[in-house]
């Protein structure tokens, strides 16, 4: 059985490069504590996750980044709800990779795991506030009020990924192989091989086509999740219609869509809480929702070799799920978990 891995670390460590970058150049602008700790932290979370560290210095460097906008709190003349909820956002994302990469608060791992979108919506929040703020300052003084939507935008996109990465750092779990992948299906859970579409390029068509490539894949998505019988038929042309023509329905689709995925993930075995991330990031920053929703799709339409056994299978995804217990409860360090899983994939 091989594991598709989803790059979620390298594209969280990019947007966290770029907001170093940002802050390095308003430091050669003007210099300050909070930005030179920002600076340090940006630094910080590039690094632990291009280098996938699963450990505690992930979750220190998650620390460091509380710092900034704690002491700006405290400081006149700065935006005090978009510093507090920057401040939440990166508490969220310290606790969860406290519970999660390291031995402190393993009791609050599920928690976790079902909280893992929580810095990402408060990032989106935080996006949004601050470009009430700008824009309001704009019609005050019409001066530009810095870089701080961008730098909420890409802190949003960033944690969004680095949440994804510490909980699901090989993607999401694969279907069960009773679960079958014909072109064209016709029983409920399945999905055409169509819908596939690599994580990366989807990524990258939704940022640079300016809605094209999101409109043409509401409209395949629409169709695929027909499959689902348990369901009302949703014509894909109308739906597309709507998005395109109707305000703020796409967020309505995005919840339905959302669910229907819960319930095809269910049917085969999955557990799969999407809805409520992808309504709330629909809301804020609606071009997280598709990704997270794709990447679910191609998990599903993943699978194991044909030849491979379905005990076996199951027999290896329980062991998987023993070993990771004990490596978040402490009774085992990182590298025997590591060569244990070796082994197990390599049945």
């Amino acid at each position: 059985m091989e594991l598709k891995n989803t790059p979620f670390h390298l594209l969280a460590g990019i947007l966290f490069g770029l907001l170093a970058l940002l802050q390095l150049f308003t430091l050669m602008g003007y210099f300050s504590l909070c930005g030179l700790l920002a600076l340090a932290a940006y630094c910080a979370m590039a690094a632990v996750t291009l280098l996938q560290r699963r450990d505690v210095f992930t979750a220190g460097a998650f620390g460091l980044a509380l710092l900034p906008p704690l002491l700006s709190l405290f400081l006149p003349y700065t935006a005090k709800l978009p510093c507090l909820l920057t401040l939440l956002e990166y508490l969220a994302i310290f606790g969860i990779a406290l519970a999660l990469l390291t031995s402190y608060l393993p009791s609050l791992g599920e928690l976790a795991r079902k909280l893992w979108f929580l810095p990402a919506a408060l990032g989106a929040l935080t996006f949004v506030v601050q470009g009430i703020y700008s824009f309001t300052t704009w019609l005050i003084t019409h001066h530009s009020a810095g870089t701080g939507v961008l730098d909420s935008l890409l802190t949003a996109a960033a944690l969004f990924f680095a949440g994804l990465w510490i909980v699901h750092p090989e993607g999401f779990p694969q279907r069960p192989p009773a679960f079958t992948r014909p072109e064209e299906a016709t029983e409920e859970g399945a999905l055409p091989l169509s819908l596939y579409c690599d994580l990366l390029k989807h990524t990258l068509l939704l940022v640079f086509t300016f809605g094209v490539w999101l409109f043409l894949w509401v409209y395949r998505v629409t169709g695929a999740l027909n499959q689902v019988k348990s369901a009302p038929y949703r014509n894909p042309t109308t739906k597309l219609l709507l998005c395109l023509f109707v305000p703020c329905y796409y967020v309505y689709w995005t919840y339905q869509s959302a669910q229907r995925v819960d319930r095809l993930s269910r049917s085969v075995g999955l557990a799969s809480e999407l809805t409520l991330p992808c309504l709330l990031l629909s809301l804020f920053l609606p071009i997280l929702s598709p990704i997270l929703l794709q990447e679910r799709l191609n998990a599903l339409i993943d699978g194991p070799l044909p030849d491979e056994e379905p005990q076996s299978y199951q027999e290896t995804a329980n062991a998987l799920r023993v070993f990771k217990d004990l490596l978040d409860s402490g009774v085992i360090n990182q590298e025997d978990y590591d060569a244990k899983k070796k082994q197990l994939l390599s049945r």
